[in-house]
């Protein structure tokens, strides 16, 4: 079989570049990625109970040969192996949140094919330097983690964080901070009729996106209908209070110059 059937490819979905290994990969190892559980003991129970934490990621594992095999005597390999090397350390600035590059990974015709992240290269081992000082050849261990993108829609509702208020908190500066909106302010303050002010050492449960994208934000406002009655009304109060202010007994006033 030639050797382009049983070579092991890799393609940088974000910067198109791509890297081809000189001979077929050796000791592939598949791992897939099992759920992680807590075991919690109760009196009276003969089995410990468990709770489903998270799953974890499937891992491709085994070890590439690059080499130039046709290349003159002051040839050098090293550019492949930075290039392997830059995309497991390089973030990507543009994406939100950043995150490593995407790398799509295939061996011969795609019968082993996963979209991936490169977890580690390790263990770069050196042919012997030519007579002319160059390096025509290195064995590399790679492990590569399987990417999934994270998409809202499979979360689950449920609270995610608690914060402890400090001096000047208030629900519009922690939604600003927790989900870059200070709009959602409203929305967590309606999961709290009892805290209407925030004060300090004051513990307030962050809701997580999921739980916060079917509610509305709702403007509040003060409805002056009932501040021309004859009865003590709040809007009442807070219309002469107003007018107290502007020391008349209008709304409208003149602007000096």
């Amino acid at each position: 079989m030639p050797t382009f059937f049983r070579a092991w490819n890799m393609i940088n979905v974000d910067t198109g570049e791509t890297l081809q290994g000189s001979f077929e990969p050796t000791d592939i190892i598949e791992n897939p990625g099992a759920p992680s559980y807590a075991g919690h003991t109760a009196l009276g129970r003969d089995n410990e109970i468990l709770q489903f934490l998270h799953g974890n990621a499937d891992e491709l594992t085994f070890t590439a040969r690059i080499y130039a095999a046709t290349a003159p005597e002051t040839f050098f390999i090293t550019d492949e192996i930075n290039l392997l090397k830059s995309w497991q350390k390089k973030v990507d600035r543009i994406a939100a949140p950043p995150r490593p590059p995407i790398i799509v990974f295939t061996i011969g015709t795609a019968s082993l094919y996963m979209e991936c992240v490169i977890a580690n290269v390790a263990n770069i081992r050196y042919d012997r330097f030519t007579f002319g000082g160059s390096i025509r050849g290195a064995t590399i261990d790679v492990t590569l983690h399987q990417y999934v993108p994270f998409e809202i829609s499979g979360t689950y509702i449920h609270e995610t964080r608690y914060h402890r208020a400090k001096e000047g908190d208030y629900y519009e500066l922690l939604t600003h901070y927790e989900y870059g909106s200070a709009d959602m302010g409203d929305l967590v303050r309606r999961r709290h009729p009892e805290i209407i002010d925030i004060t300090p050492a004051v513990i307030v449960k962050m809701p997580s996106v999921s739980a916060l994208k079917t509610e509305k934000v709702t403007p509040h406002s003060y409805i002056f209908t009932d501040s021309f009655v004859k009865g003590e009304t709040p809007q009442r109060a807070l219309r002469e209070e107003f007018l107290g202010l502007r020391s008349g007994s209008y709304v409208s006033h003149v602007v000096n110059d």
